[in-house]
């Protein structure tokens, strides 16, 4: 009987706010372990950058066009030739959406933009108008979703009605004083792997929960703490 094997690492990172550069040079680390050890690596949403912005005025600065600074850092960092998904604020003549890069083992990339936006999202981003992706990585079929879209039926039903083995859902998920994970695991509603990767900490007036998590079903398979940043990582085998 065949088996199927893969390795899957969540980076939990909180960047300084309005500091990009500064963000790369404690993230890229993080990326490059993680590549070495894993056939999917999954960043926060907006993985370098904080969160919350007023207006496209006030994003303009951080966001980058398909195939930007950010995208090349990741190349280059991506030493294990691993699968990366990698939250962003993307600039595509001047409609600004919260995506994510998707990054094959030959660097070759695509881009996802969220779909269902949360009330901070609204003040500068659009709707994303990309269709779920899948891809394969070692027999495992894979989507991705970006924090908000795990409450939006459309995506979940997509992912069951596709038999979708992994959900890489780079988020940055609010702390409600409660474990969220059995929430996750409700929105998909069937069983799979769905690996987190969040922000933890405050910012304004918002703080994030933390506790970037790799899960099957209702089991807990790695996780990281209320605060810190680092990586996970789960060899899962079936």
């Amino acid at each position: 009987m065949s088996s199927r094997k893969i390795s899957l690492t969540a980076i939990q990172f909180k960047p300084l706010p309005r500091n990009p550069d500064l963000a790369l040079k404690k993230l890229l680390p993080l990326v490059e372990a993680g590549s070495k050890i894993s056939d999917l690596v999954v960043l926060p949403e907006l993985a370098s950058t904080n969160y919350i912005f007023d207006s496209v005025e006030d994003i303009a600065p951080f966001a980058e066009s398909k195939g930007g600074h950010f995208l090349q850092a990741l190349q280059r960092a991506n030493i294990g030739k691993s699968h990366i998904v990698a939250g962003f604020i993307e600039n595509d003549n001047n409609i600004f959406y919260n995506s994510a890069y998707i990054i094959d083992s030959d660097n070759n990339y695509s881009v996802y933009r969220k779909t269902l936006l949360y009330t901070a999202d609204e003040s500068w981003a659009s709707p994303g108008n990309i269709p779920y992706p899948i891809f394969q990585i070692g027999g495992f079929s894979v989507t991705v979703g970006i924090c908000m879209d795990l409450n939006d039926d459309n995506f979940t039903n997509f992912c069951e009605a596709n038999y979708i083995d992994i959900v890489a859902l780079p988020v940055n998920w609010l702390n409600q004083d409660e474990d969220i994970r059995p929430y996750w695991r409700y929105r998909l509603g069937y069983d799979c792997l769905l690996v987190a990767a969040n922000k933890y900490g405050e910012e304004r007036d918002i703080s994030f929960r933390g506790y970037s998590t790799i899960m099957y079903s209702n089991y807990i398979l790695a996780e990281m703490g209320e605060i810190g940043d680092g990586l996970i990582t789960f060899d899962y085998e079936e």
